[in-house]
């Protein structure tokens, strides 16, 4: 690994996380590269926080990324999570493998 994906410079596979919320809760995971959730959390917040289990515990920021296993129901809160917090969420379908 290149570490331009997950910021890991070194050659130990990426760390994933595959949780729920409630799963998630109180985990403090450092080198954390990606975090699957297995549905759409209720708020913003809690968007966030389940996302900021990437990137932590180096000495600088790393880039991490979250991929969310949605129905077509749940998918359109992503949108509305866009807005409030001003970042980009894609589909799957539009990341390239060397950015995951």
């Amino acid at each position: 690994a290149d570490g331009a994906a997950g910021g890991r410079a070194d050659e130990q596979p990426p760390l994933v996380l595959v949780t729920t919320e409630a799963s998630a809760r109180g985990l403090d995971l450092p080198d954390l590269d990606c975090v699957v959730l297995l549905y759409a959390p209720l708020t913003s917040d809690t968007y966030t926080h389940l996302a900021g289990r990437t990137g932590r515990g180096h000495a600088q920021a790393q880039r991490g990324a979250v991929v969310s296993l949605l129905t077509a129901e749940e998918s359109g809160c992503l949108g509305l999570f866009a807005r409030q917090l001003r970042v980009a969420i894609r589909p799957l379908s539009d990341v390239s493998p060397v950015e995951l």
